[in-house]
């Protein structure tokens, strides 16, 4: 988005509009909602391909094939993403990518697959920083952007205190999970957003703690996340978080290497 643009999340500035360059102010006013549309959708998609990416569900064709759904969608008045898929597939491969580590082999690259899990682990969380700048997002409320404020104060299991005062926003007792935070009984919402925020953030950090064990790496992933859950203030959450933990592996499906990442003699 153009940064000379007005804020789309800002009100309506009615003496620009009023004033002699007011319909040049509506015109770039339109495009900056327009350009958050876009960027919002492609943020999202990006998202949703680096989790299937993590899960080896991600297909090689991925981007291809989004691209022609949308545009087969638009055709029939069902789509308005087009914009933002065609910048996802104009834009260059990355190593979390299936078939772009075997690739960069072939070439003569030394690529391995801690490589790939950390570019997968360093864009996932340039996304999630992303779209908290979106109009609307949880870290305008907030005043800070929670994800940055997170990384600031490291994964171990650490909150900084900008960080605890938002989940302190929230009166009263917490609800026991946050699926029960959604039927409406809180006034104000932001705090178990937060919180919501907050476990999908830790459930990253796990993720790639749980990937570098499967490559083979000494990480007492089980004792940093456990550290991790202990902050959190739902205690539904913490209690299923804890017995799920004693049941992962680096071995099972949703916690090994994907299958892209590792060489073809494994």
């Amino acid at each position: 988005m153009n940064a000379a643009w007005p804020d789309p999340a800002a009100p309506l500035d009615l003496a620009a509009l009023n004033g002699p360059g007011g319909q040049r102010y509506w015109r770039e006013r339109a495009a900056a909602r327009d350009a958050a549309h876009v960027e919002a959708a492609r943020l999202a998609v990006l998202d949703q391909a680096l989790a299937a990416a993590r899960n080896g569900f991600l297909a090689p064709d991925w981007r291809e094939r989004g691209l022609a759904t949308e545009v087969a969608a638009a055709a029939g008045g069902g789509s308005n993403n087009v914009w933002a898929w065609l910048e996802i597939a104009g834009a260059d491969r990355d190593l979390w990518e299936p078939g772009v580590l075997a690739a960069a082999a072939v070439a003569g690259e030394r690529l391995t697959w801690r490589h790939a899990l950390q570019r997968w682990y360093a864009r996932s969380w340039q996304v999630k920083a992303a779209q908290q700048t979106a109009p609307g997002s949880l870290s305008r409320w907030a005043g800070f952007n929670l994800v940055l404020e997170y990384l600031a104060a490291g994964s171990d299991g650490g909150l900084s205190p900008r960080w605890s005062a938002v989940l302190d926003r929230h009166s009263g007792p917490w609800p026991a999970v946050i699926q029960a935070s959604c039927n409406g009984r809180f006034t104000v919402w932001e705090p178990l957003a937060a919180h919501a925020l907050l476990v999908e953030l830790d459930r990253l950090a796990l993720s790639f703690d749980v990937g570098l064990a499967s490559g083979g790496e000494a990480v007492d992933w089980r004792r940093r996340h456990l550290a991790r859950i202990n902050r959190w203030r739902m205690p539904g959450e913490r209690e299923r978080a804890q017995d799920g933990l004693w049941l992962m592996s680096p071995d099972e499906r949703l916690g090994r290497l994907p299958q892209c990442w590792l060489p073809p003699t494994v």
